[in-house]
């Protein structure tokens, strides 16, 4: 084909494309206006009684601990011990990747279990009963792992240790009327690195946790429930076809129940430069940022029925 029948394909074709494509303009040209419906916003709120005491919850994130990280275990050390004596939170969340378990500082490196790194983590925080601090474990902390042994399980503090040998998946505290309901969907075999960045849901997982959320004690009430996880619930998959075998909902089903009474999800894992909220429905998702990369700690308080969040 000659030069000339080229262009004459060319110019063809593409007045074809023109004709079709102007073919839509009258439709695009008188869309009906898109008219949103007013929506009513309720003003009112219970008088503010400033007699009544603040509950105050301190989150600490994505530690990674390790030698290679020399700097991120002093700001982890400083970190805790200025929580610690200044604010005395009624809970203290570590919400993952307590530890690094790289060997070198980038996610290339080989991965597999460092128990010095374990190590670290008992040397800063202790391996001793303390109801005020709660930690849950990350993909750092669990990757490359047939199963989670108690060579590792002994470097936890006491009530972490227990809560999570028997039951990995869930774990409740109750103190002061608020529950913590931790959430380690972590099944074994696990994967390594980036396999392990974006979590599978398991309906095992997910029926742990159902089952946690459903067992309430009538001797240990509470006025409302946090929920928290290393994984924000975008890196959770998949999230709507994953149900509980019990009564068949997915995991934001379940966290937007009203009679559970979830006022928060605080959680970690994406490293924000900033602190991160994400509306789901009548609860809030809250993202801290990372200890391996920025100063900081994250308070999260509530002050009648007002809830705050904050990297300080």
């Amino acid at each position: 084909m000659n030069l000339k029948k080229w262009i004459l394909l060319w110019i063809s074709i593409h007045l074809l494309h023109l004709i079709i494509l102007g073919s839509f303009f009258p439709i695009f040209s008188h869309r009906p206006p898109f008219i949103k419906k007013e929506v009513p916003v309720d003003w009112s709120s219970p008088k503010f009684d400033p007699s009544i005491d603040p509950i105050w919850i301190a989150q600490m994130s994505d530690l990674h601990l390790s030698y290679f990280h020399p700097h991120v275990i002093q700001r982890v050390n400083e970190t805790y011990k200025y929580i610690k004596k200044f604010v005395k939170p009624l809970y203290t969340l570590l919400t993952g990747d307590l530890t690094d378990n790289i060997e070198g500082v980038t996610v290339w490196a080989p991965t597999y279990p460092h128990e010095e790194h374990f190590m670290l983590l008992k040397d800063i925080f202790g391996n001793d009963y303390d109801d005020s601090l709660i930690q849950i474990l990350g993909n750092h902390d669990t990757w490359g792992r047939i199963n989670f042994t108690d060579q590792y399980f002994q470097y936890l503090t006491q009530d972490s240790r227990v809560k999570m040998k028997r039951n990995f998946y869930v774990q409740s505290y109750i103190k002061n009327n608020v529950r913590i309901i931790a959430f380690q969907p972590i099944h074994f075999p696990s994967g390594h690195t980036t396999y392990d960045f974006v979590i599978p849901l398991y309906s095992e997982e997910l029926d742990e946790l159902e089952k946690e959320l459903d067992n309430i004690d009538s001797t240990k009430p509470f006025d409302f429930t946090i929920f928290s996880t290393h994984f924000t619930i975008g890196m959770m998959y998949p999230i709507e076809n994953v149900k509980t075998t019990k009564t068949g909902r997915n995991l934001r089903e379940l966290l937007s129940d009203p009679k559970y009474k979830i006022i928060a999800m605080i959680d970690g894992h994406t490293h924000p430069v900033s602190c991160e909220s994400l509306h789901y429905g009548k609860t809030i998702e809250l993202t801290s940022t990372a200890l391996l990369e920025t100063d900081g700690f994250a308070i999260f308080s509530v002050d009648n029925n007002r809830i705050n969040y904050n990297i300080y």
